[in-house]
């Protein structure tokens, strides 16, 4: 259970064309709670092309939902 509050820092970096192989790297950047059961996140993702060529980077924040919710009472934003 997750929404999407959108993408942050979207760069498109250099073109990627036919027959490249591209990957993906994913950093959790921030964790905080926010509301009474989801908290918000900010992860990073990386997209390289070929033997590492950086194409594209953006942040992304979404909520989602707690494990343990009686963990973060008295302590969220809202």
């Amino acid at each position: 259970n997750a929404f999407s509050y959108g993408y942050d820092k979207l760069r498109f970096i250099k073109p990627v064309f036919l027959n490249d192989t591209i990957y993906t790297i994913r950093t959790n950047l921030d964790k905080r709670p926010r509301y009474k059961d989801l908290g918000l996140i900010r992860a990073s993702y990386e997209v390289f092309k070929n033997e590492g060529e950086l194409v594209l980077y953006c942040e992304h924040l979404q909520t989602v939902k707690y494990q343990n919710p009686a963990e973060f009472i008295g302590k969220t934003e809202k």
